[in-house]
């Protein structure tokens, strides 16, 4: 029945209706977006570039590259675990994955051996 009186004082939706719609309510500014390596998918290490220094890393990051560049030779995930004082605290596993990463996306080189070098 309400269909059928606005289809007949509209002509089925071809002519305004004359009912005065409210305006709508400005919408609020949005809060500007803080972004931060890892948030929405920004990567924690970002592929090496030419030029590109530590300090695009986060500081984790950067720890573990300190202790591989001033280490003599290359590293075991050990050694890194040990220098940050990960060893006992179950952590040590999640520094081999670091290294992993680092490696993957070109700031370290792993040997053959599962050891690390600056590149």
């Amino acid at each position: 029945m309400v269909f059928g009186q606005w289809a007949e004082a509209t002509d089925g939706g071809r002519r305004p209706s004359g009912i005065v719609e409210p305006e709508p309510e400005p919408e609020p500014e949005p809060e500007p977006v803080v972004v931060t390596p890892g948030a929405g998918g920004i990567r924690l290490i970002p592929d090496r570039e030419e030029g590109m220094g530590v300090e695009v890393l986060a500081p984790d990051y950067r720890q573990i590259m300190e202790i591989v560049a001033k280490a003599s030779g290359p590293v075991m995930a050990k050694d890194v675990a040990l220098a940050l004082g990960r060893e006992n605290s179950g952590k040590g596993r999640a520094v081999r994955g670091q290294l992993r990463k680092l490696s993957d996306r070109g700031w370290l080189t792993r040997t053959g051996s599962g050891r690390y070098l600056p590149r």
